[in-house]
């Protein structure tokens, strides 16, 4: 019985996770992670779009630019980090 409600529970908590890997995955594609609600941006990343802003104004002072076209914007880098 005890076997049966830890694997039930180990199902549940990966549908969970490829849920929330599947949402962030579709703001990523999106373009602009900032062109979604609150709740989606909050709920995927743990931190309001307000406070991302002011992340990203304190610490682009701080970030080398780099001039590759192919580099990603400092943007993407930081939201890369708070998806982890």
């Amino acid at each position: 019985m005890e076997q049966h409600i830890m694997q039930q529970y180990n199902e549940d908590r990966r549908r969970q996770i490829f849920l929330l890997k599947l949402r962030r995955r579709r703001i990523r594609d999106a373009g602009n992670p900032y062109d979604v609600t609150v709740e989606t941006f909050t709920g995927s990343y743990r931190l309001t779009q307000d406070l991302v802003r002011s992340l990203l104004h304190l610490i682009r002072p701080h970030i080398h630019l780099r001039t590759s076209p192919l580099a990603a914007p400092l943007e993407i880098r930081v939201r890369f980090l708070i998806w982890i």
